[in-house]
């Protein structure tokens, strides 16, 4: 409804984009603006993804974001990992995207917020959540966390450990160059069933989310020519 014209985008006031890697991007519209021209204020900050003990901080976490559309499977205990009932662990989440409205359109019944979809139901096994779980506790142990999860639990040590998985780089232009404390990490998502035949990422893929090497996005330009 959103994008249905420009009737309804008049409507808007301002949306922000929450990225996944802690950016945060604000758009305010003026009153004929309809599309991202000069006239548009843009302003960016920053945000937390994770857990953070910084007053100014706050926290928006993909994953829960996710698991309120009523699309994906939530696993908040073990593993953290969120599973599509298709395509599994293999999608990725990029941004939340905010929009607000004028003081015209919340006058309005359109400006009601509908109720939140019911919850994904696990489209997994017991069997599998344990293993996933199990490989969970590998990781962290490699990683050089040697109480496991619980050890991970802290602020400061959960908040290194995501700048590891989310925001390092790393050589990883092909299987033999990634870090054995990094591939854990790789076999956690590959140990899903679920739409792990259809729909994983090829390797390449795999090797740029997890390592951000740019040798593998340089190498796939060079296929292309």
């Amino acid at each position: 409804q959103i994008l249905n014209g420009n009737e309804v985008v008049s409507q808007l006031s301002s949306y922000e984009f929450y990225w996944s890697n802690g950016v945060h991007y604000n758009v305010a519209l003026n009153d004929c603006a309809t599309d991202n021209d000069e006239s548009n204020r843009h302003t960016t900050g920053d945000y937390h993804c994770f857990a953070n003990d910084e007053p100014s901080s706050f926290l928006l976490c993909m994953q829960r974001a996710a698991k309120v559309t009523g699309q994906y499977w939530h696993d908040e205990e073990g593993t953290k990992l969120c599973v599509h009932p298709k395509f599994g662990t293999w999608k990725a989440f990029r941004a939340v995207v905010v929009f607000h409205t004028n003081n015209k359109a919340n006058d309005t019944n359109d400006s009601i917020i509908p109720e939140a979809p019911p919850l994904c139901p696990c489209p997994l096994s017991e069997e599998e959540i344990q293993k996933a779980r199990e490989s969970m506790e590998y990781a962290l142990k490699v990683s050089g966390y040697s109480n496991g999860y619980a050890a991970s639990r802290g602020s400061s040590g959960t908040d290194d450990l995501c700048q590891y998985l989310h925001n390092s780089v790393s050589s990883g232009s092909d299987w033999s160059k990634v870090s054995p404390s990094m591939r854990p990490w790789i076999q956690l998502r590959d140990c899903i069933s679920v739409g792990r035949e259809e729909y994983k990422y090829c390797d390449n893929q795999i090797l740029y989310h997890y390592t951000k090497d740019v040798d593998i996005l340089k190498r796939e330009l060079n296929l292309d020519r």
